[in-house]
């Protein structure tokens, strides 16, 4: 329950254009469930938002490990690499 709230919380704030917080609140729903895909999928959108591009293919790579049916994923990584 709170990692989908801290999810939804990032999802937000990316929507309303702020990356950094949208950064943190992915990131602390990853935190506290792993599995939550749509987090790293939020946390992909906010690092390639505010340019780096490094962390975006590290997390890209790492969620397409941890999810490797991921539709979603493979079209992003498609894109990005």
């Amino acid at each position: 329950m709170r990692a989908r709230a801290a999810y939804q919380l990032g999802y937000i704030n990316g929507l309303n254009g702020n990356y950094n917080q949208s950064i943190e609140y992915s990131n602390a729903a990853i935190a506290l469930d792993s599995n939550l895909t749509e987090a790293y999928i939020n946390l992909i959108s906010g690092y390639m938002s505010i340019g780096d591009m490094n962390k975006t293919r590290n997390i890209l790579n790492l969620a397409d490990r941890k999810f490797p049916g991921n539709e979603t994923l493979k079209i992003l990584k498609s894109r990005i690499q």
